[in-house]
């Protein structure tokens, strides 16, 4: 596999692609942990959230989209009102207002993308104030992009500049089978849901939370 590889892209390339698939699966794992806190917290149960890995491949790749559109918060890549982005504080504020148009924008269209082709209702905000439409909300997009920003300002940035210089080809084949399942995983996960027009639910265990905080508290 390395020897392929190294036949085709250059050296400093296919460092710099690895240590992308690296930090893309970190998020996709990150993003499978902040949705299971958050379901585990809002209403009371964990699952597998329709996959076989423990990763959400959408977090990682929205985090590339964004990285490649948008920059990074020191680094921005300015579209709207680029004209009063002379400072930090300016230049960071409009990085952050992309990044939640963006990330509004396609939670609400993949959310009915699913719904369309799966009949399949993935989550439901109808409940939390201020949402727009079933698939996103204000507080939630306020949520998603403080993440994102935090992630790529302290994770991916350090984490792909020091990946980048270092031999990651050695491990080439590891990461890019791991890139592969979490491919595989996502397409079953979605194709599963096109044919059954449900979830994969492997697992689902309700934490009576309520419950045990009140033992906690009050034993």
């Amino acid at each position: 596999m390395k020897q392929l590889i190294a036949s085709v892209l250059p050296l400093d390339m296919i460092r710099k692609i690895l240590a992308l698939c690296v930090v893309c699966l970190l998020a996709s794992f990150l993003g499978f942990m902040v949705e299971t806190i958050w379901i585990a917290l809002r209403h009371g149960y964990i699952d597998n959230r329709g996959m076989h890995m423990p990763m959400l491949l959408g977090y990682g790749l929205a985090n590339l989209v964004i990285f490649f559109l948008f920059g990074t918060p020191d680094h921005p890549k300015i579209y709207f009102f680029s004209e009063y982005a002379t400072g930090d504080t300016a230049r960071h504020f409009l990085y952050i207002a992309q990044v939640f148009v963006f990330i509004t924008v396609c939670e609400s269209l993949f959310g009915n993308l699913i719904y369309h082709f799966c009949h399949v209702e993935w989550w439901n905000y109808n409940s939390i104030p201020l949402h727009i439409g079933q698939y996103t909300s204000i507080p939630t997009s306020i949520g998603f992009t403080a993440c994102i920003y935090l992630y790529i300002n302290e994770f991916f940035v350090p984490i792909y500049n020091h990946l980048s210089g270092i031999e990651l080809e050695r491990y080439s084949t590891i990461i890019l089978l791991l890139c592969l399942f979490a491919l595989t995983d996502c397409a079953y996960s979605l194709l599963f849901m096109y044919k059954h027009q449900t979830v994969n639910v492997l697992f689902h265990k309700e934490l009576h939370l309520p419950e045990i905080i009140s033992s906690v508290i009050f034993r």
